[in-house]
């Protein structure tokens, strides 16, 4: 699929700050996973995510099932739980499901293996989220999709986590030291 927005276009700002997605960038990414897949794969990519069954609007257009998902996602009409850090049940919010649904699609088994499968779309979406200030970071088998804030905030942590890696082992080398 073929992208026709300028590269100075901005998406609209949606009415409620903590969305960080705009309809308008939901419809281009669901088109362009929609691209990539056939039916049968969205809908069961989607029931393994944990979308109920009645909420997948299928058959329809694959881009369209995948958008009324993300509308319902983003509304709270469709919500799923998820364990916590502290191990408890928890909903997903908006943007978190969001986010799963489009790592999930990202996956490269979800491509049959395919990884230069997997990475071509990941581009296209990664090109397609910077209108909504996002961008996307492959971790191991999996993307974040995080804001410029959160990546810059990655990146001062990952520089603290150095420094004190450093200082951790030079700690360690001075009481061996004084071990010896």
């Amino acid at each position: 699929m073929e992208q026709f927005l300028p590269d100075a276009y901005e998406a609209p700002s949606s009415p409620d700050e903590e969305v960080g997605y705009s309809l308008k960038v939901l419809k281009l990414v669901a088109q362009n996973i929609g691209d990539d897949f056939n039916g049968y794969t969205i809908v069961e990519t989607l029931k393994s995510i944990g979308i109920p069954s009645e909420k997948i609007n299928y058959p329809n257009t694959k881009w369209r099932t995948l958008y009324e998902i993300f509308e319902g996602a983003l509304s709270g009409t469709i919500r799923i739980e998820h364990k916590n850090k502290k191990g408890h049940r928890a909903p997903f919010t908006g943007d978190d499901l969001i986010s799963k649904i489009i790592n999930e699609f990202l996956h490269p088994l979800t491509h049959n293996a395919d990884e230069d499968k997997a990475k071509a779309l990941a581009e296209k979406i990664k090109n397609i989220l910077k209108y909504d200030k996002l961008t996307l970071l492959q971790e191991d088998d999996k993307y974040l999709i995080l804001t410029k804030d959160d990546l810059e905030n990655r990146s001062d942590n990952a520089d603290a986590e150095m420094q004190y890696d450093w200082y951790d082992s030079e700690e360690r080398l001075q009481k061996e030291r004084i071990l010896l």
